[in-house]
């Protein structure tokens, strides 16, 4: 028997061993604990939360945009455990912390983009400052998802493409089809030494000529983007949002 404690601070009584629970505690522990190392950024998320969440009543949405910056803190705190301040990053991207981390910023990042796609076709959310979000985000994500550039039907002719290929850091030179069934892009990506967080190498969607090059976008900015298109609704509301949550830590009854 063990116990869990919820981010309330209440702790109820669990069967079975910590063993048989140590996948859950530990990713349980890892959550809590980027949630309470990144508060401020939590509650801000939150508040994005009801604001958007209000836009499209009777639906999940307030939740997902949650879960959406429950995975954020988290990569925040794993950013900030791969460089802390004061350090250089690490560079080794074959051992298997830096994969996962990878892993949850690619699947951060097309989530992100799930809720600017929503926000735009069902017109809740307008503006340049959206409108560019919405399009970075879409710039890493199709090719993440879809293996092809961004805006492929707009294409009309082949595109002299230079890839670096992620994880081996070697160029590649070829011909993007964009009617070719097998077309296919890999987006190459690396670690900011200077704050851990992913970028990613994304080309423009919009191709008139080979000069496909737009630049590298950085998961922790666009997050910091993502809460400042919100938060000068922060200050209209009355209260902070309960933090609704079933998050849980757990840890020995002999340590209670």
């Amino acid at each position: 028997m063990f116990w869990a404690k919820e981010l309330d601070g209440t702790s109820s009584k669990c069967e079975g061993t910590m063993e048989e629970h140590f996948v859950t505690n530990a990713i349980s522990l890892a959550f809590y604990t980027a949630i309470k190392s990144h508060e401020e950024t939590w509650v801000d998320w939150l508040r994005v939360s009801t604001i958007v969440g209000e836009k499209l009543p009777n639906s999940h949405l307030p939740w997902s945009i949650q879960n959406l910056g429950m995975m954020d803190v988290v990569l925040r705190q794993i950013e900030k455990e791969y460089c802390p301040p004061g350090k250089s990053g690490q560079s080794d991207v074959f051992n298997l912390p830096l994969h996962i981390h990878l892993q949850f910023s690619n699947s951060w990042v097309c989530d992100a983009y799930e809720l600017f796609r929503l926000l735009k076709d069902r017109q809740l959310a307008d503006g340049d400052k959206f409108r560019t979000l919405e399009r970075n985000l879409r710039l890493i994500r199709i090719p993440l998802d879809k293996h092809e550039i961004a805006g492929n039907k707009n294409q009309v002719s082949d595109k002299n493409l230079t890839l670096t290929q992620p994880l081996v850091d070697e160029e590649t030179s070829y011909r993007y089809s964009p009617n070719d069934p097998l077309r296919a892009i890999m987006t190459a990506s690396r670690f900011n030494p200077k704050t851990g967080s992913v970028q990613w190498y994304v080309f423009n969607e919009l191709l008139s000529n080979d000069d496909t090059f737009m630049g590298w976008l950085e998961r922790r900015t666009l997050s910091d983007q993502i809460l400042d298109l919100w938060r000068p609704e922060f200050k209209d509301m009355e209260n902070d949002p309960p933090i609704n949550l079933t998050t849980s830590y757990y840890f020995d009854e002999s340590a209670k």
